[in-house]
């Protein structure tokens, strides 16, 4: 992953805005809980935030007159989430594999569901 734009030196680097989102406590960070994390002002966040948007790491969603939720986007996480198969050795040729995924699947669908009604209420 790129650290961000050419051009830019920036102070904190695109993997810690991530780590900031993978180790919260909270499924979603309004800006202002994010910048309590990170050593760079509010509005540079924000500029790093929306470029995060853009790329498909973070998902974005307008709360109130100014308020924004910001959520490590699904694309994303499914990148990072290791090839469970390759590891599991003898149990390759096996369905033990697909069984992972499936449950894995059903997590995500809940967790989605979950934050829907999060958001809806």
């Amino acid at each position: 992953m790129s650290e961000s734009r050419p051009g830019r030196n920036p102070r904190v680097s695109d993997e810690e805005i991530i780590e900031v989102f993978q180790n919260a406590d909270t499924p979603v960070l309004t800006t202002s809980m994010a910048a309590e994390e990170v050593a760079i002002g509010k509005r540079a966040l924000l500029n790093r935030l929306k470029d995060l948007e853009e790329r498909n790491i973070l998902n974005r969603m307008d709360v109130g007159a100014r308020g924004q939720v910001w959520w490590l986007s699904d694309a994303y996480k499914a990148e990072q989430r290791p090839d469970y198969l390759k590891s599991f050795g003898k149990y390759a040729d096996t369905d033990v594999g697909e069984a992972v995924r499936t449950v894995g699947e059903e997590l995500d669908e809940d967790f989605r569901e979950r934050q829907e009604e999060f958001f809806d209420s």
